[in-house]
């Protein structure tokens, strides 16, 4: 709902909404809550706004888990025994007692659950005076306060507190986030139009932020019966328990200035700089400089290309370059960070140790970018065509680097090399029908992108830390991905020529091309990219008479996957759960036997299938994302109703989903297509 109101002078809008929805998993819900209110003074000189919202947001989680624990089960198991108590795990009887499957049942037989709340609350000051036509200051003061509470609770008779004194049975606990930021900007405008072909605009402000977060996580034990879970009616704090939390504070200081030039309507050039100071940064490079320069040119409206080139309505050059920052990382990452060990003292003092090692020389991640674009429109405007090509270079990426065993840090956060990403854009916009007679109207948009992302380089401390690394499979392909000049999205994995007839064991290929039963890191070979050549979306809009019909579809072309699906099911499964059929049809079973799937014993003896190129396949995806359909009543129509404005919605999303590659979808979470239906009355 919302209302807006006032006059020439004096004007204000207030909203309200509600949204509840219920989840698809048994017991998981949302609720949410959104208010806003905002009133504005416009005087001859001075104008000055002040907008307040409030949000609040309480959900509860699913105490049943994910969908896919319960698509593993075998469904002549039993959730609870004969005399209704739930059951703990499954075993299977030619399996060892060790080997066995939890019931997913049971935290929610038993009276398990989670739940959080989220309160926040902004407020914007805004104030503007206008000088004369070509001057004005204004100013910004932002306000907002954000609390978050996440409880979980364990009853007693929860199997995990099995054995367990009264005192240490049941589990109550809390995670409470507190934040509190404000900023302050000052803007200093100009602009101005000389003898009409000159328009100039310049632009100057000053910024300054401050955040601070505090966290508090504790808990409590000895519940008395499942039925009571409030905290005070808890025994005490148990002896496994301790008070948890943190205080972050970051601050930010910038200094920025814009301008834009424009000659006659066909020229551009815009320059941009900003020097940004951050504390999330180590003293030695707390400040980044950053800039960017643009240029275009409005050829359409050069007089030879109107003359000359009649057919094309529009046409625009334009190229930039610009250097961006990243400050997305915690301060402690930058400072050397001591805790009170407050689990043990001495004489009534707590000792201190070092938990976090600093780096003080920690810079910005900048990101260096160019790109060039042109802007097309024929055929009466029929047909609109942009086009942009980029180049990103991100330099001082961070990431974790070893330390020697003697600082007592395995790890610390460091600039470790440059990432090159490169690509493409493109929007199509094509009228195909226009008729404003007859009021109809079919159009139809696509936007599509492809792009690379390769390691430019890499400093000698991080090539280090991923040599010294390797102890499987999954650390090697961290080595073969971080390598120079190669993808960071490519799949790497091993050779296989097939399974065994006589054995029954997969066989694979070596570095040497020679065949062998073994798994070893060091033959591991790229297999294919996850990154697609093209991927993008297509809409289409018919609108006929008040009816509007909106229809979305998005596509992916060129990449591969690992088929995680087919490789669980099939050469990695559990025997105890509930088996693909592939397992009894295309497994390997006695000597002699051409199947796609090596053999598979009850007692997983043999060891799992990694990734190789049986399981990596194309990736060709092409779904319909959603289906909107509008109808906006005549003004007739209203005005008898003595109305403004009066229309009905309805929306459907994931209506189908078409993928080279057999895999499951949504069994952590299950797909709902829930339709929703809206009626817009405005007065």
């Amino acid at each position: 709902m919302n209302v807006m109101g006032g006059s020439e002078i004096w004007r204000f809008n207030a909203s309200l909404s509600y949204d509840e929805t219920v989840g698809v998993m048994k017991g998981s819900d949302r609720a949410n809550f959104n208010g806003s209110l905002g009133i504005t003074y416009q005087g001859e000189k001075l104008i000055v706004s002040e907008n307040l919202s409030v949000g609040t947001n309480n959900n509860a989680n699913s105490p049943y888990g994910d969908f896919s624990s319960f698509a593993a089960m075998n469904r002549y198991w039993e959730p609870q025994d004969e005399e209704g108590e739930p059951i703990l795990t499954y075993t299977h009887p030619l399996r060892s007692e060790t080997s066995y499957s939890d019931n997913p049942a049971y935290n929610a037989l038993v009276g398990v659950w989670n739940k959080t709340r989220y309160t926040n609350m902004r407020s914007a000051t805004q104030v503007r005076y206008n000088i004369n036509e070509s001057f004005y200051i204004s100013g910004l003061l932002g306000l907002s306060r954000m609390f978050n509470q996440a409880d979980a609770f364990a009853p007693p008779s929860h199997a995990q507190f099995a054995g367990k004194e009264t005192d240490q049975k049941g589990r109550f606990q809390r995670n409470e986030i507190e934040s509190n930021q404000w900023n302050v900007r000052l803007n200093v405008n100009y602009a101005k139009t000389l003898q009409e072909k000159h328009m100039l605009t310049l632009s100057g402000a000053a910024e300054m932020e401050e955040k601070k977060q505090e966290q508090i996580m504790w808990a409590a034990t000895g519940f008395a019966a499942d039925n009571i879970d409030f905290p005070s009616m808890a025994l005490g704090y148990g002896d496994e328990t301790y008070p948890n939390g943190s205080v972050t504070t970051t601050r930010r200081l910038a200094l920025i200035f814009a301008g834009n030039y424009y000659y006659d309507m066909r020229y551009f050039v815009d320059i941009n700089f900003n020097a940004n100071g951050a504390s999330s940064f180590g003293e030695d490079s707390r400040w980044g400089k950053f800039f960017s320069f643009g240029l275009g040119w409005n050829v359409s409206n050069e007089d030879f290309f109107i003359e000359h080139v009649p057919y094309i309505q529009w046409l625009k050059l334009k190229a930039s370059y610009g250097v961006s920052g990243n400050m997305g990382f915690s301060p402690e990452n930058a400072m050397t960070v001591y805790s009170l060990n407050t689990q043990a003292n001495y004489l009534s003092h707590f000792g201190a140790y070092l938990t976090s090692f600093g780096n003080t020389e920690l810079k910005w991640q900048n990101t260096y970018q160019w790109n060039f674009g042109i802007e097309l429109k024929t055929l009466h405007e029929c047909l609109g065509l942009e086009f942009s090509y980029y180049r990103k270079m991100t330099d001082n990426t961070v990431a974790d680097v070893f330390l020697p065993i003697s600082h007592g840090f395995n790890t610390y956060k460091a600039n470790v090399g440059s990432i090159l990403n490169k690509g493409w854009d493109v929007k199509v916009t094509v009228d195909l029908f226009k008729n404003m007679d007859r009021g109809f109207t079919w159009n139809i948009m696509g936007s599509f992108n492809g792009n690379k992302n390769i390691v430019d380089k890499l400093s000698d401390g991080f090539k280090y830390t991923l040599s010294h690394n390797v102890t499987n499979m999954s650390s090697q392909e961290a080595v073969l991905k971080y390598r120079e000049g190669h993808s960071m999205n490519a799949i790497y994995g091993l050779r296989t020529v097939g399974v065994d007839p006589q054995t029954g064991n997969r066989l694979f290929l070596d570095k040497n091309g020679n065949v062998t039963f073994a798994q070893n890191a060091e033959d591991m070979v790229y297999l294919g990219d996850s990154q697609p050549k093209v991927q993008g979306n297509i809409s289409t809009n018919i609108a006929y008479k008040g009816f509007i019909l909106t229809v979305g579809f998005g596509v992916r072309w060129g990449a591969k996957q690992f088929n995680a699906t087919l490789a669980n099911k099939t050469e990695n499964t559990h025997f105890i759960n509930n088996l693909d059929r592939r397992v009894l049809t295309q497994s390997w079973q006695e000597p002699g036997d051409v199947v796609p799937y090596k053999k598979l014993d009850i007692n997983n003896t043999s060891s799992n299938t990694n990734v190789c190129d049986a399981f990596v396949q194309e990736d060709n995806v092409f779904q319909c994302t959603n289906i909107n359909l509008t109808y906006n009543f005549s003004d007739d129509i209203c005005k008898k109703l003595r109305l403004k404005g009066l229309s009905l919605n309805a929306n459907l999303s994931d209506i189908f989903y078409i993928s080279s590659i057999k895999r499951e979808r949504g069994t952590s979470y299950p797909f709902s297509r829930n339709p929703n239906f809206s009626v817009s009355v405005s007065f």
